[in-house]
């Protein structure tokens, strides 16, 4: 969020108006914002027009630079001297002066603040309609959160906010103000992320039209001969628009090339437009066939009134090299005359991406008409390990059409130390386009693949090698600096080394994590005998081709979603068997086994005692051969870490987010054995930081096969018309946006698989729920009464945690404990619970433990408890998906509830700035029992200057 003096903005009459004395102030605070250096007042005033005398009189009657700054500028907007005569006393004066003065960056700092007050101004000349008329406020601040218009925590007040839709305007449009202050095009998001929800499209449109007119005038354009054609469609079209015809956009930066090829598209585009006015397929059914063709544009499609309206929409969704939509129209109405104009220009742009070197397109935009940004959600980017000079446009379009098919439309390109293609395509079909790409991973992996986007989700990246190449490189300067040892003194020392878990066999098991570092690898530790270099070398690969033909030959139906997902996915996990493959097949006919022998050739003295060592072992070959066999994971098996993890005992694993785990044992539906595939390190993981994008597709098919659903947004996914692949978008969407789902979901499915039937223990005071079914939790609620003080709920499926919060006779009994173990509470779950915590006024002690809750659901209890005033107890103990955001959510709740005693926060992913941030939190405080892990407290004891104070009230476990 901006800090205070960043956000502040000036009036925009301060811009957009003659500037008088009245303003001095304002325009004084401007200069010294942006950076001007006052030492330079006299130079700034001559620009501006005051004449030498006017200057020498003010320095002669002021002591300091700042008070001849002040006469200055006062002298200039009382536009005294020769100001009229340059310019006036008009802003764009002021700037022009900066630039001609060689501040530069004073004058592109002043700049940016008229953009910020412009921009601000038209927010605020819609605010009362946005206040009234935003629908759904809720979805448009999940989708702005995700663009990176507004933080999560925003998102949550949104959510947390009175359910009626004012209150929640009046939060998020309140953040969007503040996230305009700080980069005036989020305005343009804003709007761009409106126009994809049916009833804000037209607030979207009249915001995005008024940002084009004050931002975009500058923008050369070229027409297409629309305005000659208007009379024509005037004749066929009784309701046509009387608005102006949008041009053909030509960017200033385009080169000569895409010149040519913008003038070829736009006399192209023109003859078409002659050739269908002239007889033009009825509107109706036009728009219909655009909307079946491409739905996101159903609602664009729904304000336009006529042809030409349509020809506009056609034209905006081409792009230089792809006309698609157009070639459907032309096809599907049968408009014979204007299929040769598009054969003949199909021609032109074949030779134009033949004989065009990728460098030579670096940058220059493929659009033929001027849109607002893209979106993320709407935006694909292939990042290739290219080099510019030695690949064509054909590369390019060939690699994005074969493994897209016609899904996507080329925006640019850009280069660093590799190629960035950057694509657009409907929202709609991100489902069906992420099974695509998945399915064509081989094809792009070959082509040198590094990275690959879709939307919000990467789906497939390089695994980077520096984790393995570092520990060898220590190893072998180690070697190295012991130079006077005996060969049998240093192979006793590697023999000590392997015993204690740096061996060689530890190296080859990193092999996983880089083809090209497992092959380097393993040719250095046998350089000393090509001959069994050679042998083990070609028996390890085919132990791996076989196993590729066996994974590839699993699964039969090859027409279900599933299938493609999995084998989609399985080149993700698998690239190390693929490559490797590719590779050996290679060997014999180019110049990779060269590469790699040199490579190995200049390491070999280095790691002569490796090589030596194994030799002398040759008997384990076949171990090794069997080692790599046995620990090489399955796409089954691998698994993403989407949450970092700091492991508080024995026996469990730490592990960063973004790293591959392999799954050897499912425990239960919290606890998993397995491995890190960066570190090797073999222990026990809490499932509920991973995820893999096959697991999430068989809990979608899951969700879609089970007879009840309770949460709503599940329900939505499984009750909507539309297809499969646009409810997997949806449920990867969902997935994204609640962390906490998939483990939800997990445990529903391992109940309902296995039949779990659920109990309920009736106690004196007590009633306790063990995975319990709905019918039995509105059991419960049907037969519980004031007698029963206490309620605990274990291992709950979505449906019965549902069924169990949703119940408004919670609201009323006098209850004083509620305890939730191993239940993870998706969003719906929390609102539920905290809907229940704001009306039930006796509740003293509340626990979510084991796997139950988010940072999310933090945020949100902690809002709804800030003014209760009976709880006196919260335990959040074994959270870990509880990390460092929600400190800032716990800190304020201690300094807001004054009833609240006793807070465990054991086991959770609390960094140890966040505990800092809690324990100062404490002075003054009824607190007297607050329960923290171990791990955090000696630094908090050495770095909290007043823990003396509260360290009676601290317990460290």
């Amino acid at each position: 969020m901006a800090t205070k003096s960043s956000s502040y903005s000036f009036p925009p009459s301060l811009f957009s108006s003659t500037l008088t004395i009245d303003q001095l102030i304002e325009v004084l605070n401007l200069l010294k914002r942006c950076g001007f250096p006052q030492r330079r007042w006299k130079k700034l005033g001559l620009t501006l027009g005051l004449h030498k005398n006017t200057l020498d009189a003010i320095k002669k009657d002021n002591d300091t630079t700042d008070d001849c700054l002040t006469e200055c500028l006062s002298q200039w907007l009382s536009r005294a001297d020769n100001v009229d005569r340059t310019g006036g006393a008009t802003f764009d004066s002021l700037s022009d002066a900066l630039k001609s003065m060689n501040e530069n960056a004073a004058a592109d700092k002043l700049d940016q603040e008229k953009r910020k007050a412009k921009a601000i101004d038209i927010f605020n000349t819609h605010h009362s309609l946005l206040s009234q008329s935003l629908s759904d406020p809720v979805s448009v601040a999940i989708m702005l959160q995700r663009e990176g218009v507004i933080t999560g925590q925003v998102l949550a007040s949104v959510e947390s906010a009175s359910s009626s839709v004012p209150n929640q305007c009046e939060v998020l449009l309140a953040a969007i103000l503040i996230a305009i202050q700080s980069k005036y095009s989020l305005l343009q998001t804003f709007a761009s992320v409106l126009c994809k929800f049916t009833g804000n499209v037209k607030l979207g449109t009249v915001i995005q039209r008024d940002y084009d007119k004050v931002f975009n005038d500058a923008t050369q354009v070229i027409s297409d001969d629309e305005a000659q054609e208007s009379s024509e469609f005037s004749s066929t079209d009784s309701n046509k628009s009387t608005s102006s015809v949008a041009p053909l956009y030509i960017p200033q930066y385009k080169s000569e090339d895409f010149d040519v090829l913008y003038a070829k598209f736009a006399k192209m585009f023109s003859n078409i437009r002659k050739v269908i006015s002239q007889s033009p397929p009825p509107l109706k059914e036009l728009k219909t066939f655009i909307e079946d063709f491409n739905s996101d544009l159903e609602v664009e499609l729904s304000s336009i009134k006529n042809q030409e309206g349509v020809m506009r929409l056609i034209r905006k969704n081409c792009s230089l090299i792809n006309i698609v939509i157009l070639e459907a129209v032309v096809e599907h109405f049968e408009i014979d005359d204007a299929q040769k104009y598009i054969d003949d220009y199909k021609r032109e742009v074949k030779e134009f991406c033949c004989n065009l070197s990728v460098d030579l397109c670096l940058n220059e935009p493929f659009d033929v008409v001027r849109a607002s940004p893209l979106l993320k959600c709407e935006t694909a980017t292939y990042v290739l390990g290219w080099e510019a000079t030695e690949h064509k446009l054909k590369d390019v379009t060939d690699i994005v059409s074969k493994s897209s098919g016609k899904f996507m439309k080329l925006i640019n390109i850009k280069s660093t130390h590799s190629i960035t293609i950057t694509c657009s395509f409907p929202h709609s079909l991100t489902g069906a386009l992420i099974i695509k790409l998945s399915e064509n991973l081989e094809l792009l992996i070959k082509n040198g693949l590094m990275k690959l986007t879709v939307g919000y989700c990467t789906i497939w990246k390089k695994q980077k090698i520096q984790e393995i190449q570092e520990p060898l490189e220590e190893e072998v300067q180690e070697i190295k600096e012991q130079p006077h040892d005996t060969k049998e003194e240093r192979v006793a020392r590697l023999e000590v080394k392997e015993a204690e878990g740096a061996t060689p066999q530890s190296v080859i098991n990193q092999d996983m994590l880089s083809t090209d570092t497992s092959v380097t690898i393993i040719n250095r530790q046998l350089i000393k005998e090509l001959k069994t270099n050679k042998q083990l070398k070609e028996t390890l690969t085919k132990i791996r081709v076989k196993e590729i033909q066996q994974l590839l030959s699993l699964a039969k139906e090859t027409n279900s979603t599933s299938y493609r997902i999995r084998r989609g996915m399985r080149m993700e996990i698998e690239q190390l068997q693929l490559l490797l493959t590719n590779k050996a097949g290679l060997m014999d006919q180019n110049k990779s086994l060269i590469d790699i022998k040199r490579e190995i050739a200049e390491l070999q003295e280095q790691i002569s005692l490796m090589s030596v060592h194994l030799l002398n072992k040759r008997e384990e070959n076949e171990e090794y051969r069997n080692l790599i066999r046995i620990n090489k994971p399955t796409a089954k098996s691998v698994f993403i870490a989407r949450y970092g993890f700091h492991a508080t005992m024995n026996g469990r694993i730490s592990f960063s987010d973004g790293e591959q785990l392999e799954i050897y044992e499912k425990w239960n539906s919290f606890w998993w054995k397995g491995r890190s595939l960066v570190s090797g390190v073999v222990g026990v993981i809490p499932s509920s930081c991973v995820y893999s994008m096959l697991e999430s597709f068989q809990l979608l098919e899951f969700i879609l096969s089970v007879e009840e659903v309770s949460l709503p947004i599940l329900q939505k996914i499984r009750n909507d018309s539309s297809s499969n692949d646009e409810k997997a978008s949806l449920f990867l969407e969902t997935i994204n946006d609640d962390p906490i789902m998939i483990p939800a979901l997990r445990q529903d499915k391992e109940q309902h698989d296995k039949g779990v039937i659920g109990r309920v223990d009736w106690g004196s005071d007590r009633v306790s729920l063990y995975s319990p079914s709905s019918v039995q939790c509105n059991e419960v609620i049907g037969n519980i009464n004031d007698n029963y003080k206490k309620i605990d709920l274990h291992s709950s499926s979505t449906n019965s945690t549902v069924s169990l919060l949703s119940s408004t006779k919670l609201h009323t009994l006098n209850l004083s404990s509620l305890e939730i173990w191993y239940t993870p509470l998706t969003n719906d779950c929390i609102q539920y619970l905290c809907i229940l915590l704001t009306n039930n006024k006796t509740i003293q002690e509340l626990g979510i433990k084991g796997y139950s809750v988010s940072d999310r659901g933090v945020t949100n209890i902690c809002q709804a408890l800030k003014h209760n005033s009976t709880l006196t107890s919260l335990d959040l103990y074994c959270n870990p998906l509880i990390t460092s955001t929600s400190g800032h959510d716990l800190s304020h709740l201690l300094l807001n509830n004054s009833s609240l005693v006793k807070l465990d926060l054991r086991s959770n992913s609390l960094s140890t700035e966040s505990i800092l941030l809690i324990l100062q939190s404490l002075m003054d405080k009824n607190i007297r029992r607050l329960i923290l892990d171990e791990r955090h407290k000696g630094t908090c004891i050495n770095t909290y200057p007043n823990y003396h104070l509260i360290k009676d009230r601290v317990y460290w476990w």
